[in-house]
């Protein structure tokens, strides 16, 4: 392709990535790279020999990396078509993918046009980051003005998330077996929060009821809020969330607000049942 057609910055994320409205300024410039998934009783059915309960009773995914043949053949195809390639990927510390594209780039002609980035986030988060960055490089704005942008707003993103389905972060790596285990034995919905790009034990809820408690104690450590979002999984109705919606809106009369139910990326990390309040605040 004859580089004066080139456009001047395209932008990669990967499938985890979900976004707070489909259309936004720069959407035609984001590309995902998907994260495969196996059924589990393809590799590893039990979490240990022999273990049979009736409280793991969903068949779950484990996230596998894309193939490097693929991972190279793409970027190789967005270098044909961008100058710069800006690469913000779900945190490095829940998922690998930051490390081997970083790898793969070092061994590329032109590496200096990919532009890696932790978003130390998942889900809306990474999405908030890549909308924020298409927005950017719709406006013109430069590859440096962009990164610098996105470094300011990682920081700004907080979310919690309320996990029933255990076994889904230990086929992730995330959990130990004896942790799910027992954990899905005594039925505990444990939240993580999102810390410096750490999936961190926070609270113990009881139930649903629970989960929406400790998510409104959250988001009332905020004032400043540009966006806030719901995710739910499967299982859920959402008038279960009708207090904390209605509570949310009121709260953040001046913040965007959106509801998604769990993309099947971020199901196989968290389990289809997770729900998670995500909250970016004002720059």
């Amino acid at each position: 392709m004859n580089w004066l057609m080139k456009s001047r910055i395209g932008i990669l994320t990967d499938n985890t990535a979900q976004f707070t409205i489909e259309k936004y300024p720069g959407s035609q410039l984001v590309h995902k790279l998907p994260i495969n998934k196996m059924s589990d009783n393809e590799f590893t059915p039990p979490l240990t020999p022999g273990y049979q309960s009736d409280h793991i009773p969903h068949i779950g995914y484990q996230n596998l990396l894309p193939e490097e043949e693929d991972i190279r053949d793409t970027l190789l195809s967005l270098n044909e078509r961008y100058d710069e390639i800006l690469i913000p990927v779900i945190s490095k510390k829940i998922y690998p993918l930051y490390y081997v594209i970083e790898e793969i780039i070092t061994r590329l002609p032109n590496s200096s046009r990919f532009h890696l980035i932790d978003s130390q986030s998942m889900a809306i988060g990474l999405g908030m980051i890549v909308q924020m960055a298409a927005s950017s490089a719709f406006r013109n704005n430069s590859i440096e003005d962009i990164k610098k942008y996105i470094r300011n707003i990682i920081p700004k993103i907080y979310a919690i998330f309320c996990v029933k389905n255990l076994h889904y972060l230990y086929l992730s790596g995330l959990l130990d077996p004896a942790q799910a285990i027992i954990g899905e034995f005594l039925d505990i919905f444990p939240c993580l929060s999102l810390e410096n790009g750490m999936l961190v034990p926070t609270y113990k809820a009881r139930n649903l009821r629970h989960c929406i408690d400790l998510f409104l104690e959250f988001s009332s450590e905020f004032e400043n809020v540009r966006n806030i979002a719901l995710l739910h999984g499967d299982g859920v109705d959402s008038q279960d969330f009708h207090t904390l919606r209605s509570r949310i809106i009121h709260q953040f009369s001046t913040a965007s607000f959106s509801e998604h139910t769990i993309n099947l990326a971020t199901a196989s990390i968290l389990g289809p049942q997770a729900i998670g309040l995500i909250i970016m605040e004002t720059i």
